[in-house]
């Protein structure tokens, strides 16, 4: 038990630090604080919250409900599928 809670933890610390590379990569390409999918500007109090966020609240949203639906595979990405 206390070995899966250890994997889970330390793939959840993975991803995050992924997302924190990916954003630092957008900072250097000037494209930080665009929203990935729609490319509008993703609001300064989400990025203060979240400052490694890709997508806007909406794009975000939209990714939670497809993937619930079942028509995302949990690893697969909003831009992927669209």
């Amino acid at each position: 038990m206390s070995r899966e809670l250890a994997i889970r933890h330390l793939d959840r610390q993975t991803a995050l630090l992924r997302s924190v590379e990916q954003a630092l990569d957008r900072i250097e390409a000037d494209a930080f604080g665009i929203c990935l999918c729609c490319e509008e500007e993703i609001p300064e109090k989400r990025l203060n919250a979240v400052p490694w966020v890709a997508l806007c609240l909406h794009c975000q949203e939209e990714l939670e409900r497809r993937r619930a639906a079942g028509e995302l595979e949990e690893e697969e990405t909003f831009l992927s599928a669209a």
